[in-house]
């Protein structure tokens, strides 16, 4: 299986390259600093792989 970390995740352009990639089977990890806009991020998100939501 495949991974990638989305970096600076956020509701445009982070949420887009999750659901390209997590549609394709790969495994999403999303990494932001904000614990409370990430989990809203994970929360609209429905992928066949899996998703780690990561908070730096």
């Amino acid at each position: 299986m495949t991974s990638i970390a989305i970096v600076g995740a956020g509701p445009q352009l982070g949420l887009a390259i999750a659901r390209t990639f997590g549609s394709q089977g790969f495994d999403v990890a999303l990494i932001s600093r904000n614990r409370d806009k990430l989990d809203a991020l994970v929360g609209s998100v429905r992928l066949p792989g899996r998703l780690v939501p990561l908070v730096s």
